[in-house]
């Protein structure tokens, strides 16, 4: 486990964002700063946020990984086409991630794009496909990912004297929850939680408290659906299952398969890549980080072994 912490160090250092996304030179400080000697001497710095050179096409459609104001991103990328600017879209995995790593999602996803699956039973078990597709004989061929159809449903507001008592109401519930539950709602969800089961003065009885609980789990954990994007896992037999971000995009880094994304990049939040404003971890930097620590550990091993074959020096 020494090893993953190592591992991770750099990269969940270098995904914390700066006050201000735009200020991309303070971002490359902070990773900078916080590096352990260690790993800037022996890996070097794995974040291009700051960095002020040419736009460097993404490679693949999986792009990188991000935190971002809507919590941890999967960047997604179009095909480079000539003469036509590449686009990019970021999904949300998890909405807990807003300045820095803080969800096991995040971090577990940054394991599998280094190679490390560790199949935690709680997060992504080794069985994960087929408890979801509900086959014990399901081979995943690839993932495929689509224009969403349908709007994500949303709460309407109440009256104005509720809209306006709402605020410390819900910024107490958020407190609550935080620290006798540890449940950490992501932003506006206590809002959207309150508006659905809370009486007009803003309280909630026994049952209402109860049904929000249960939500805000469900809330705090991975994202079930994205804004612009539906994931489907694409079966070896033809059939297709809808996917939260999260499991779909684990799976196909899980089972080395196709990530086929079709025309998705004309949605709200899709952008030109060079406007992307975000401290990416590039994937193809996120692999050859990790290929590079591998190695080296796969040379500490080695050197250890012969030490320890050796005849010893003391006289018996």
């Amino acid at each position: 486990m020494w090893r993953l912490a190592l591992l991770l160090a750099a990269h969940t250092r270098a995904l914390r964002a700066p006050a201000s996304l735009g200020r991309r030179a303070a971002a490359l400080r902070a990773a900078e700063n916080d590096n352990p000697d260690f790993l800037e001497q022996n890996l070097g710095d794995a974040s291009t946020a700051g960095e002020n050179k040419a736009f460097k096409p993404f490679l693949h459609p999986l792009a990188g990984v991000s935190v971002s104001p809507r919590g941890f991103v999967a960047v997604l990328a179009s095909p480079q086409t000539d003469g036509e600017a590449q686009r990019a879209l970021p999904v949300v995995i998890h909405r807990a991630d807003v300045d820095r790593i803080r969800s096991p999602y995040a971090l577990a996803f940054l394991q599998l794009i280094q190679g490390i699956d560790v199949a935690t039973a709680a997060i992504l078990p080794p069985d994960a496909l087929q408890k979801h597709v509900g086959r014990d004989d399901a081979v995943l061929k690839r993932v495929r990912v689509v224009a969403a159809t349908q709007k994500k449903p949303t709460t309407e507001k109440r009256s104005a004297a509720f809209e306006k008592a709402l605020p410390p109401i819900a910024e107490k519930l958020e407190k609550t929850l935080a620290t006798s539950l540890n449940v950490a709602l992501p932003a506006g969800a206590a809002e959207e939680l309150l508006r659905k089961y809370a009486a007009e003065d803003g309280s909630l009885d026994r049952e209402a408290f109860a049904d929000v609980v249960k939500a805000a789990r469900e809330a705090a954990g991975p994202v079930q659906r994205d804004d612009d994007v539906v994931f489907q896992l694409v079966l070896e037999d033809g059939d297709r299952v809808p996917a939260s971000p999260f499991l779909a995009l684990a799976l196909a880094l899980r089972h080395r398969c196709e990530l086929a994304a079709g025309d998705v990049f004309d949605g709200p939040h899709a952008v030109d890549a060079t406007d992307l404003d975000l401290p990416i971890q590039r994937l193809e930097a996120l692999v050859a980080d990790g290929a590079r620590l591998s190695a080296h550990f796969a040379t500490m091993f080695d050197a250890a072994t012969r030490d320890a074959a050796l005849p010893s020096s003391k006289e018996p």
